[in-house]
């Protein structure tokens, strides 16, 4: 093949990747655009006819989150990209050690990307308050805390442990790499990590959600096993939610003044506990991270993307752009 041929084959790559990225941003556009109208419909259906169900943590979790997002959205969004053709993925076990190492490795990232994102959303609802910008977006007026405190446990298990990692998994990880891994590791891992982070659609959970993300992708391209990165997220999310429980329920008896003795003499041992526990897991995985994040090895994919067109490629086409700006919109009513 002369150097014409070479070109122009690699002109035709390029279209044809940018077209794939193109119809996979405008799909994620429409998924995040149909799971903020249905919110939206659900929200004034329930505020005309049953207005007493959006101050109930659990009829804003069913009507609010479930039905909008686990039963129409994340669904439309599965037929949309399986309209794509998939690379068959390989399929590797993950041995007990391997796993438990990639567990460890989730602490220091969630920790740094948390820590991250509480400051970037400090600064940027500081700057949107200074602004004295009035953008509200609440269809409850119930925050994460509210929901999570007056729900019943099991539908926080159910909703946050078991659904969100089932269904962000298999959408974000499944069924979004089977489609690009193809032009290479790097270029999957990275596009699956930020669109999971932009999805979550504010700067608190932005950061360690992108680098979990890409964490997680990495392990699914490793493996070709969902199943690996399921567990994970459920281990996160689980912890997470225990955690949020115990804190919220000393709170709210706290708040009632009444807690005894034994009660604040338990929450500081829990706490203490967690905290030991939690630095421990922290320096294990920051060392892992050290030791093993030099060794990850990418694959090139069977169908490239020339070098430094891949920026070019993957976001600077009308579907993710779409998609940016969809969740550009998210991030700016969390803050404003």
């Amino acid at each position: 093949m002369d150097s014409r041929q070479a070109c122009a084959t690699s002109k035709m790559d390029v279209r044809n990747a940018r077209r794939t990225f193109r119809k996979i941003g405008l799909f994620f556009f429409l998924f995040s655009a149909l799971a903020l109208e249905m919110q939206l419909f659900f929200g004034a259906f329930l505020q005309t006819f049953f207005p007493s169900l959006l101050t109930e943590a659990e009829g804003v979790f069913v009507f609010i989150i479930i039905i909008p997002l686990y039963v129409i959205s994340f669904p439309a969004a599965f037929l949309l990209l399986n309209t794509l053709p998939a690379t068959k993925p390989i399929s590797a076990t993950l041995r007990v050690g391997h796993f438990f190492r990639f567990l460890f490795m989730c602490y220091p990232i969630a920790f740094l990307g948390g820590l991250i994102g509480q400051f970037v959303q400090f600064i940027a609802t500081r700057w949107g308050s200074f602004l004295h910008i009035d953008l509200t977006l609440s269809l409850t007026g119930l925050t994460l805390n509210d929901l999570l405190s007056g729900s019943p446990f099991f539908l926080n298990v159910l909703v946050i442990c078991i659904m969100a990692p089932l269904f962000e998994e298999f959408l974000f990880r499944k069924f979004l790499i089977d489609r690009i891994k193809k032009y290479g590791d790097k270029v999957a891992i990275i596009t699956s990590g930020l669109f999971f982070g932009l999805f979550h659609g504010n700067f608190s959970q932005f950061f360690f959600a992108t680098m979990l993300g890409m964490l997680f992708a990495y392990i699914y391209c490793k493996t070709g096993r969902i199943r690996y990165s399921i567990a994970l997220h459920m281990i996160i999310n689980t912890t997470s939610t225990i955690v949020s429980t115990i804190v919220l329920h000393y709170q709210t008896l706290h708040s009632r003044d009444n807690v005894s003795l034994s009660d604040n003499y338990s929450f500081l041992s829990f706490i203490a506990l967690y905290a030991i526990l939690g630095l421990a897991a922290i320096i294990t995985g920051s060392v892992f991270l050290i030791k093993y994040l030099r060794r990850f090895i990418y694959d090139e994919g069977t169908t490239p993307i020339p070098r430094g067109k891949a920026f070019y490629v993957v976001w600077l086409n009308i579907g993710t752009i779409l998609f940016m700006l969809s969740c550009v919109f998210m991030f700016a009513s969390s803050v404003l």
